[in-house]
């Protein structure tokens, strides 16, 4: 199953190259926290999986505001570390809908939630928090390059 193979760390090929083409600030930072994601779900971590799943959205979130400043001569993020005002800030230099703003809160609160989903056993909860964070950073990432093919201008 395609959506199994990216869980378990197959087949993110695909995204990794996507936000290399974005060409962040912070790839490394990326790159790691989706590794250290695959690593942990590999050798049964599932805690660190999921934080980790988390870690690599907001690192590529953090990546994608700084380029919007750089490249596209938006106003620097003034809230630095603080992630809920990072989303919040996308709609507001008009990346994001405030749907989509809200879809990507929510997203983020899920993924932020510590401790055992009542329920679901902790390996589905890491598995489905990888294909939370995997699925909303390609969808960012996808209507990042959207946006600045629009010269960094609101849809």
């Amino acid at each position: 199953c395609h959506i199994l193979a990216f869980a378990k760390g197959r087949g993110s090929v695909y995204l990794i190259g996507l936000i290399r083409e974005i060409r962040p600030p912070n790839m490394d930072e990326i790159q790691h926290h989706h590794d250290e994601s695959d690593k942990a779900f590999a050798n049964g971590g599932w805690g660190s999986a999921s934080s980790e799943a988390r870690n690599f959205l907001v690192a590529m979130l953090r990546g994608l505001r700084e380029a919007a400043t750089t490249r596209g001569n938006v106003a620097p993020y003034k809230q630095p570390g603080k992630d809920g005002p990072l989303i919040e800030d996308f709609k507001t230099i008009g990346l994001f809908t405030d749907a989509e703003k809200d879809a990507v809160m929510h997203v983020w609160v899920l993924l932020s939630h510590a401790g055992p989903h009542v329920g679901i056993k902790e390996e589905d909860s890491a598995r489905l928090s990888r294909l939370l964070a995997i699925g909303i950073t390609e969808w960012i990432a996808l209507k990042f390059i959207g946006w600045e093919k629009n010269g960094f201008k609101p849809f």
